[in-house]
């Protein structure tokens, strides 16, 4: 009984500080995204060429020995890692809630447990996997394989690789290629755009509270997005007006 009460004293602060450390990457790994789209969304425009020159400007950023493991890959590890434990973690304490079921308290809470994944969480896990399983792949094809020492290879340095390598892939392997840039692209801006209120909402707002940037009670940032809400209302501003409209908490926004 003693180890159950310290694991259930212990489960909101570990969560917290998985949440934390899936939060704080973020911004690297968005600014990262930003730049590495920004060259195809301008070969739609301006060619091969200009996406290359783009490329090579944000190439600038991210590549190179220290750069990019401390801007890419450590951010993205971080996140992914962080995030797989909170899952497990939570699917854990979901299961022993529900084995233990003595009273209205425990069903209670079970029942809570299970309202907790609202919208903004399901779009987050259901492009989360996805996105992880193309960019294996995608990281393997593009920046693991051709730094291989082995011939004919020969460690091909990124300055090497520009669009005509993905213009290859593309004519080579369509299908399997579409699929993969497809996903990546449209799995990770939809990640990003539902992720942004929520690590805005459960973790800057609350740093900048402590730092006292904002004050205590300010309610900036309450009407962005969705959010994990498992008590109280729900505020939503209603046409500018100062009142706001107060909408009974059902879980689901």
């Amino acid at each position: 009984m003693e180890a159950k009460d310290a694991a259930r004293a212990t489960y909101p602060s570990v969560l917290r500080g998985l949440t934390y450390a899936q939060h704080l990457p973020t911004p690297f790994i968005t600014t990262f995204m930003l730049i590495h789209l920004s060259a195809p969304a301008l070969a739609s425009i301006g060619g091969t060429d200009v996406a290359n020159q783009v490329m090579l400007l944000g190439r600038e950023y991210y590549h190179g020995v220290p750069q990019e493991k401390l801007l890419v890959f450590l951010p993205i590890t971080i996140h992914v890692g962080a995030s797989l434990s909170k899952r497990v973690l939570k699917l854990g304490r979901r299961l022993a809630v529900r084995s233990e079921k003595k009273g209205n308290r425990t069903v209670q809470e079970s029942a809570n447990s299970g309202t907790n994944s609202l919208t903004a969480s399901n779009v987050l896990v259901r492009t989360g996997y996805p996105l992880l399983l193309m960019l294996i792949p995608h990281i393997a094809t593009h920046r693991l394989i051709p730094s291989s020492p082995v011939p004919p290879i020969s460690s091909i340095s990124p300055s090497e690789l520009d669009y005509t390598f993905v213009h290859f892939g593309l004519r080579n392997w369509p299908i399997r290629s579409w699929l993969m840039y497809a996903v990546l692209v449209g799995a990770g801006i939809t990640h990003v755009i539902h992720g942004m209120p929520v690590v805005w909402r459960q973790t800057a707002l609350k740093l900048l509270k402590k730092t006292r940037a904002i004050h205590s009670e300010s309610r900036i940032g309450t009407s962005w997005g969705a959010e994990d809400i498992t008590r109280g209302p729900i505020y939503i501003p209603f046409d500018g007006d100062e009142n706001d409209l107060r909408v009974p908490d059902v879980g689901v926004l």
